[in-house]
């Protein structure tokens, strides 16, 4: 790997840690730690998958800038032909259920 494409490297992981770190933050408040959780391990897979991207456009000198390698992270994150999508509505429902079941044991436990 040349020094050029692990330079570009570290500045791209610096920068989506970044991301991460605000998307966490930002969901952790709207939404709770769970969804937030969820949210940021599907952003980092999404990171981690472009990273290869980012070789082969490095290999094809055709790099892009971070910013658009960002964006199109996130942008995968919605797409239906990725598995980020079956992802995270998987997790939200696993998240739902159990808070479902946390609500019936707390109702039920009031009750007695």
């Amino acid at each position: 790997m040349s020094a050029d494409l692990e330079e570009f490297l570290r500045k791209y992981e610096r920068e989506t840690r970044v991301v991460k770190h605000v998307v966490r933050g930002y969901f952790k408040r709207k939404f709770g730690r769970e969804i937030a959780d969820l949210v940021v391990k599907v952003l980092g897979e999404s990171f981690r998958d472009m990273e290869d991207i980012i070789e082969e456009d490095y290999e094809e000198d055709d790099l892009g800038t971070i910013d658009a390698y960002i964006d199109q992270a996130i942008d995968d994150i919605f797409d239906n032909d990725y598995v980020y999508v079956e992802e995270l509505e998987q997790g939200l429902l696993e998240i739902i259920e159990k808070n479902i079941r946390k609500a019936l044991e707390k109702k039920t436990k009031g009750e007695k």
